[in-house]
């Protein structure tokens, strides 16, 4: 079969995946790898920022929209920002805090900033919830503040538990071996868990198969209009056929 490029026209539906989790545990390598097939050489930290990919599943082809988005480390130095400036005008101890940038014009963006992300929220189909499996705080963060955010703002959206970077697992510095972490997924109501590593693709295909057979299995997802009627049933996910993913951005007027 000859190959096309993906545009919308050619994808009857849409699967939007957001991405999730701390800086730097490889959410965009993980996009990247995905759509383009091939591993980032250099690191770019995320604002904003989002993929195609057109696949195939129940005999239809899908628009797999992919959002990723910052992480928690740019967003904690605006807070404790903003933090500092409302702490000044209580007249609160402050000594400890960063320095409120002089031009008001920079606080008002970085307030604007870390409601970036949650505007990436509404209408998900499914969330990947991102931590390293090289062993830092990333997965406990993905328990105390990625799991309640996305709760949070969209209660009713599935989610699944990636654990990345398999090319440098470190399970003595994570704390939890490969069948404690499928446990954990399981207690806190994620739809599974798949280590993968962008570097190597190893899983990454798997992660994406599974995130679509999430949306297809969801009955919000199969809402009057979608086109699909019948009861989700696995789909036998295969690779459109060659395209060129391409990236984008958000701008906020």
């Amino acid at each position: 079969m000859s190959s096309r490029k993906a545009t919308i026209d050619d994808a009857m539906n849409t699967l939007k995946v957001v991405i999730v989790g701390d800086g730097a545990v490889g959410k965009t390598s993980l996009l990247i790898s995905y759509s383009q097939g091939k591993f980032p050489t250099e690191y770019v930290p995320t604002v904003f920022d989002n993929f195609e990919k057109v696949i195939r599943a129940d005999n239809k082809d899908f628009l797999m929209q992919l959002w990723d988005t910052a992480g928690q480390e740019e967003y904690d130095r605006m807070d404790k920002i903003l933090t500092y400036k409302h702490a000044r005008m209580r007249n609160m101890n402050d000594d400890d805090r960063v320095p409120v940038p002089s031009d008001p014009r920079v606080v008002l963006l970085f307030s604007l900033a870390q409601h970036l992300r949650p505007i990436s929220y509404p209408e998900t189909d499914v969330f990947l919830l991102c931590f390293s499996l090289a062993g830092d705080r990333s997965l406990t963060n993905v328990q105390k503040k990625w799991i309640p955010e996305v709760t949070k703002h969209c209660p009713d959206t599935p989610f699944i538990l990636v654990g990345t970077k398999h090319d440098l697992k470190n399970e003595e510095a994570l704390g939890r071996s490969t069948e404690e972490l499928h446990e954990l997924a399981e207690e806190v109501g994620a739809i599974g868990f798949v280590e993968c590593s962008a570097k190597e693709m190893f899983n990454v295909d798997k992660i994406f198969s599974l995130a679509a057979d999430t949306c297809l299995r969801n009955p919000a997802f199969r809402a009057p209009g979608s086109g699909l009627t019948k009861k989700a049933s696995s789909p036998n996910m295969a690779p459109a056929p060659a395209t060129q993913a391409e990236g984008g951005c958000c701008t906020i007027q």
